[in-house]
Formats: structure tokens, sequence, C-alpha cells
């Protein structure tokens, strides 16, 4: 019961003996004629955005060359292989065979013949035409790591062997 005397106490002390009544609002002013407007104004904004126009813009044109949606891995892979295309041991690799191993202080040296041609190959270079890499250089063969893709996306590798052949080895 405090409280709520304490409200009405606190109700009276901040109204105000001043009320409006709201049968007294001010009158609106009567509107005799429209406003004016500065057409003058609107027709320089009109000119202006007209020369600017009118200088010769055009649409933008241009012409996307690259698909956002692609693989960056995919596009790498591709950039290679458009680079190695001068390379003639982009072959089978059963039409490659290992004809001699070259050791010096330097490293190891497989010479291999290829479409009737000799090539000198170290570790590192291409060889094959499944994306092969030569991994090693035994005193007897070379080593490759081929990278096959199947149908579903996923990438395999497998290593396979030159060997030199009895003839050279003696």
């Amino acid at each position: 019961m405090r409280y709520v005397n304490l409200i009405f106490i606190l109700l009276l002390i901040g109204c105000d003996s001043k009320l409006i009544d709201i049968k007294e609002r001010p009158s609106m002013p009567e509107v005799t004629e429209p406003a004016k407007a500065d057409y003058a104004r609107y027709e320089a904004v009109e000119k202006a955005i007209e020369e600017t126009f009118a200088k010769g813009s055009s649409p933008l044109s241009y012409v996307a060359n690259k698909n956002p949606f692609s693989s960056a891995i995919e596009e790498y892979l591709a950039s290679l292989k458009r680079s190695d295309q001068d390379n003639p041991l982009l072959i089978p690799l059963e039409k490659i065979k290992l004809v001699g191993i070259l050791d010096s202080e330097v490293g190891k040296v497989g010479v291999v013949e290829a479409l009737g041609q000799i090539f000198f190959v170290r570790i590192g270079d291409k060889i094959g035409n499944a994306d092969g890499v030569i991994i090693d250089i035994t005193a007897s063969a070379l080593l490759v790591r081929e990278t096959n893709r199947d149908i579903f996306g996923e990438y395999h590798t497998s290593i396979k062997e030159l060997r030199l052949s009895r003839e050279e080895q003696s």
C-alpha cells in the first residue's frame, strides 16, 4: 500500500496544471497558392547530364576468359602439359628403351632411345605419356613415377622401371 501512495504522489507532482485542451488545437494556415519551383535549376542539371553522356560514353564490354568455377590445380596441370609439348619423351614407356647409365661426380644420367634418337635424362625429368617423372637412377634401371587419373577424378600413382637389357649390361 505504501508503494501505491508513493506512485500517486509522484504522479501528482509530475503533472502540470497547464494541460492543453484537445479542442483548442492551433488552426492550420490556409493554402492560397501552390509553392513556386525553380525550373531553371532543374533544366541546368538536366542539360549537364545530357552533355556528360553525349561525349561518347559506351557500356562496358569485356570477355570473361577464365572460368571462376574451374579448379586451380587442374589449370596448373594443364599449363604444365602445354609447356611440355615439345618434349619428345612424352610417349608410352613401352616405346622407350634404356640404353645405358652414366655415373659421374654430379650424379647419374640415364641414356634412353626413343623414336630412333638418343636422349640423356636425369632425376626430375618428365618421361612417358602418363605424367611420368624419373625419381631414381640406379646402376641398371630408371625408376619412373606415373600419375594416372581415373574416371572418378582421383589420382593414382605407380612406380615403373626401365631396365637395361642383358646386352647393354655386359
